[in-house]
């Protein structure tokens, strides 16, 4: 689609496992060999994030949310499959004009505290990329641009002067926003930006990226684990379990007729007063198996209520099941 800002196809990202140095050999026609491990954690993603779209991902930790976003970024180098921005594949981006590429893609990490420079000012932290992608003239356009962003972020100009560690929680993650902003960028991953938060912050920094992406016609990837924080702030939701998307749609059809039988265990365990007076119980039976050694077939078979025999063989292909509603699962 022409309004199509970033998309995945097939993606995979692959991390070697140390070994020690008496582990994983072998014998093979008489031969000592070694074992090569990896932890699998994107195995064949794919998605379309259309511009002025708020795009989550969720799922239990591990599942590889992190990766696919920082992958996506440019942070890790993928194993497989391919990335386009912009209708271009971002191997050309990179290659061609990497500077261009990293002004319109930017990240904000989950810990504000380690994302920021300690020994930086927040006057330097803003004004850098300003700099580095030459968006402003000189000192003076710099200063004003600077006062502008953290006006726009809800910090007072006077506090410029100011170290990282002289703020709270909830002021660091905006001038983490702030130095995103900076760059002007067209697509933002942000990586659990909220979960590091006091409960009473939250719903701000939510409020400030929706007024910024009204604003500045910003894309968003949103990486969360709180599914209420998704409902909330999303216009599509892809729900990831052990490298794999399993289900994927529109976040009000999602969330109101979920097919796949992990996203509905999901969705029972977001507390509400409903269930207050309601006996706790265990939604997913089991552990999330290992991405070293994933089982065969489908990846959640094994803590699934409705596995059969084939769910152990044949790994099920994500399929439209409704207008614009993908599943990967045999019981659709």
């Amino acid at each position: 689609m022409t309004d199509s800002l970033v998309k995945v196809e097939n993606l995979k990202k692959y991390f070697p496992v140390k070994l020690g140095m008496f582990e994983g050999w072998r014998f093979e026609n008489g031969k000592l060999k070694r074992n090569r491990l990896f932890v699998k954690a994107i195995d064949g993603v794919s998605f379309e994030i259309m511009k002025g779209d708020t795009f989550a991902l969720v799922g239990e930790s591990g599942c590889g949310k992190t990766t696919t976003g920082r992958t996506i970024v440019g942070l890790y180098k993928r194993t497989g499959g391919e990335i386009y921005f912009k209708g271009k594949p971002i191997d050309s981006f990179l290659k061609e004009n990497p500077r261009d590429f990293k002004r319109n893609v930017q990240m904000i990490f989950q810990d504000p505290y380690s994302s920021l420079n300690p020994r930086m000012k927040v006057y330097q932290l803003i004004s850098e990329p300003l700099r580095v992608h030459k968006l402003v003239k000189d000192k003076k356009e710099e200063r004003e641009k600077v006062i502008e962003i953290m006006k726009n972020v809800g910090l007072e100009p006077e506090y410029m002067s100011r170290y990282p560690h002289q703020f709270s929680g909830g002021q660091r993650q905006r001038i983490a926003i702030g130095r995103a902003l900076a760059s002007e960028p067209e697509f933002i991953v942000a990586d659990e930006p909220i979960s590091a938060l006091d409960v009473s912050i939250r719903a701000q920094i939510l409020n400030l990226m929706e007024d910024l992406q009204e604003k500045y016609g910003l894309t968003y990837l949103f990486i969360a684990h709180d599914l209420s924080v998704v409902r909330h702030i999303s216009n599509k939701v892809a729900v990831m379990y052990l490298g794999h998307i399993v289900e994927m749609g529109d976040t009000d059809e999602i969330f109101t007729h979920p097919l796949h039988p992990y996203t509905k265990t999901l969705f029972e365990s977001i507390p509400s007063v409903e269930k207050v007076k309601q006996p706790l119980k265990v939604t997913i039976e089991g552990e999330v198996p290992s991405p070293i050694n994933p089982p065969p077939g489908c990846p959640f078979h094994p803590r699934c209520p409705h596995a059969t025999e084939r769910c152990k063989k044949e790994r099920p292909e994500i399929k439209e099941v409704s207008p614009g509603h993908y599943v990967a699962c045999f019981l659709y």
